[in-house]
This record gives structure tokens, C-alpha cells and sequence, in this order.
């Protein structure tokens, strides 16, 4: 065979090298959709700011579900769903989540994931970690707003820290979010983080505040009482159908149904009668039908919508705990595959649901229906 021409083996090992370089880099895509790149302190016991890379740390929403799981694990343990560090850790899994939604690929949310494990070692390992306020891992060039760290760390010395814990600990979570956008893309993308930092941090302080205030001693004539027997925690459960909640394969605030408000504003108003709430779990659930990715992040955003229709209502968000469980835990067993596709839709209807137990002290023995 002929030789060819060197201009045109010139040109053939362009393209090849093309070619070589386009499946590379779909290959790196592929696998940073599983895995991705974390940095971690050097000494955690100092504070240092020096990082080091710590490989194939995978972020897939499994493993956040995981970590999930592991800290309602400890709220139903004893361990305050408003404490510090557990507040800390679930606002890490939300900003986490976020950003893998928004396919962040620079490592932040392995990062966030991280941080979040940490937290929830070191309680598994002693609960009273939970009230500890520890510091907040950032690197220098995701710092922004000194006077806002400098305000949330003096907060952490107060008397009316306990009353603000998950305030301050949420706060520290957003301000490293807004170094990240300040960071990746300019002060324009970070300043709604940045907002929201001075919001939490406005709260903050009231509650703080309140906390503070000693309560008015009332003098009364000393008078013999019948002992008091206290109320004990109560399990309530409600289970939602989506297909009430939502517009048909929706799942944000603005396809809310009106008898999907009207419900969701009587279990606030229900709340309302609790001696004390210890904590909400929101569980979105799908039908079959569909790939298990799509129901996934279909039944989270179903979830994530009650919990912040809840949080409007005046609910305190470290209480309420979102999660998509996709087409698990199914209620229509009976609904053959070979049935007509609208018959199908109406017979898996049981399965389109959002369940919410609430745990608490409830002032009525009534349930929920």
C-alpha cells in the first residue's frame, strides 16, 4: 500500500486525536456523575486553611438519602433536630444536593457531603456533640463577608446561643455557599446567598434575644394541687395524595392545587396545638411507572415543596426533614401491567403520595386524617 501524502496523515491524526479527546472527556462526565474530588483540612484541630485532595469521594443522591437517613436515625434517638451540629449537617445535605441538582463538578458538593459525615460521626460516636459550635471549614478564596463570620462567631459566645443554634449553624453553611459562587462565577451569583446569610443571622439574634429575657415570676398564694401528669410524645402520620397536591407530573409551589393548600394549611393550623414539636419527616413517594431517576427527583421535589409550604407557615425549618423516596414502599399491589395505560394511572393513583409523621406533644389526642 501506498504511503499517503504527509498533509493528508497530518489531517487523519488531527481527527483521530479529536475523536480521542471527545470520548475522554465524555468519559470524565460520565464518571464525575458518580465520583468526584474532595478537599479536606490538614488538621482539623487548628483550623488550618491548607487542603489536600482526598480521591473518589462519591456524591450520588443514594449516598445523601444515606446520609439522611443516618441523622433522622439520631433525632429519633434523643439527638434535638435544633441543635447545632445536627442543623449544620442537614443544611450541608440541602446545599449539597443543590448543587449536584445543578451538576456542580468543581467538588463543592463532596465537600459539603463531607462536612455533613463529619458532623454526623461525631454524634453517632457522643451525642452531646449535637450542642458543640464547631467551626466552619472554607478556603480562603471562597471567604467572603468577614463582618458576617465575625458576628455569627460572637453569637456562638452569648447566653441566647441555644435558643439560635440552628440559625447560626444554616448561616455558616450559606455564607461558604456564597464564597463558592463569588468564587466560580462572580459577586452577581453570590449575593442572594449572601442575603440569605444576613437574614438568618437578623433571626438569629432575635431568638437569641427572646432566649435571654428571664421569665416573670408570678407570686401566688401557696394552694395544695393534684399531681400533674406529663403528657407523653405522641407519633401522628398523614399520608397526602399527589394527585390532590400537585397539577398532574408537577411538583412546585405554583402547581399547588387549592385542596392541596387547603389540607396543608390545616396541618399547620394543627401544629399550632402541639405543646412542642420535635420534628417532621416529609416523604415523597411515586407509582411505578417511569425510570427510578426521574420518580427520584420527582418525589424529593414533591417533599422539598411541602417542607417549604410548612417553613411559609411559620413551622421552623430545622424541624422538617424532606426526602424523595421515588417508587419504594409501594401501596397498589393489585394493578396488573397489562391493564389499559389510563386504568393503570388510576389504579397506581395510592402510590402518588407525600407522607408526613410528626413527633411530638400534641395539647389534642386527635389524629390526623
Amino acid at each position: 500500500m501506498n504511503a499517503l501524502p504527509a498533509v493528508e496523515t497530518a489531517e487523519l491524526l488531527v481527527g483521530i486525536r479529536g475523536i480521542v479527546l471527545r470520548a475522554s472527556s465524555l468519559l470524565a462526565i460520565v464518571t464525575l456523575s458518580a465520583c468526584s474530588t474532595v478537599k479536606a483540612p490538614v488538621n482539623s484541630s487548628t483550623g488550618s486553611t491548607e487542603y489536600t485532595l482526598r480521591a473518589r469521594v462519591c456524591v450520588e443522591n443514594m449516598d445523601i438519602k444515606g446520609l439522611r437517613d443516618r441523622l433522622r436515625t439520631l433525632t429519633l434517638g434523643g439527638v434535638a433536630a435544633d441543635s447545632y451540629a445536627a442543623a449544620k449537617a442537614l443544611c450541608w445535605l440541602d446545599s449539597a444536593e443543590s448543587q449536584f441538582a445543578e451538576n456542580d463538578r468543581t467538588g463543592y458538593v463532596a465537600g459539603a457531603m463531607e462536612e455533613s459525615a463529619t458532623l454526623i460521626r461525631a454524634m453517632e460516636a457522643d451525642k452531646s456533640a449535637a450542642t458543640m459550635p464547631g467551626g466552619t471549614k472554607h478556603s480562603a478564596r471562597d471567604h467572603v463577608r468577614e463582618d458576617l463570620w465575625q458576628a455569627l462567631g460572637v453569637m456562638k459566645a452569648e447566653p441566647g446561643f441555644k435558643c439560635a443554634a440552628p440559625l447560626v449553624a444554616c448561616a455558616e453553611v450559606r455564607l461558604v455557599r456564597a464564597g463558592h459562587a463569588n468564587d466560580q462565577t462572580g459577586w452577581r451569583q453570590a449575593n442572594p446567598h449572601i442575603r440569605l446569610a444576613e437574614k438568618l443571622l437578623a433571626d438569629a439574634r432575635q431568638e437569641a434575644a427572646k432566649c435571654e429575657k428571664p421569665a416573670a415570676v408570678a407570686v401566688v398564694p401557696s394552694v395544695p394541687q393534684a399531681p400533674v401528669v406529663a403528657p407523653s410524645p405522641i407519633v401522628e402520620s398523614i399520608s397526602l395524595k399527589a394527585d390532590a397536591l400537585f397539577k398532574f407530573n408537577q411538583s412546585d409551589k405554583a402547581s399547588l392545587l387549592p385542596a392541596g393548600k387547603s389540607k396543608l394549611d390545616w396541618v399547620i393550623q394543627r401544629l399550632k396545638e402541639y405543646q412542642r414539636v420535635d420534628g417532621i419527616d416529609v416523604r415523597g413517594y411515586t407509582d411505578r411507572l417511569g425510570t427510578d431517576r426521574y420518580n427520584l427527583q420527582l418525589s424529593r421535589a414533591r417533599a422539598d415543596t411541602v417542607r417549604e409550604y410548612l417553613i411559609a407557615g411559620g413551622v421552623g425549618a430545622s424541624l422538617v426533614l424532606a426526602t424523595g423516596m421515588g417508587k419504594s414502599n409501594t401501596a397498589a399491589t393489585l394493578c396488573p401491567a397489562n391493564m389499559a395505560r389510563s386504568k393503570l394511572i388510576d389504579c397506581l393513583q395510592p402510590d402518588r403520595r407525600v407522607e408526613l409523621t410528626i413527633r411530638g406533644i400534641a395539647t389534642k389526642a386527635e389524629k390526623l386524617r
